[in-house]
């Protein structure tokens, strides 16, 4: 999950599931905390996620 400037980690709420990506409310930030997460990053997921639903994350993007 990213916020456009940092590596994935955190957790948040998620707020719209599209056919392209998942937006996410995170928890940690404040002023636009919004994080997507991409269709290839959903596609290992064996459960399918919902508006409401709390999410998580770590790693990074190099």
């Amino acid at each position: 999950m990213t916020n456009g400037r940092l590596a994935c980690e955190g957790e948040g709420t998620v707020a719209e599931v599209t056919r392209s990506q998942t937006t996410v409310l995170l928890d940690a930030f404040d002023g636009d905390p919004i994080g997507i997460i991409g269709p290839l990053d959903c596609s290992w997921r064996s459960e399918s996620l919902e508006a409401g639903g709390r999410v998580s994350a770590e790693g990074d993007r190099r």
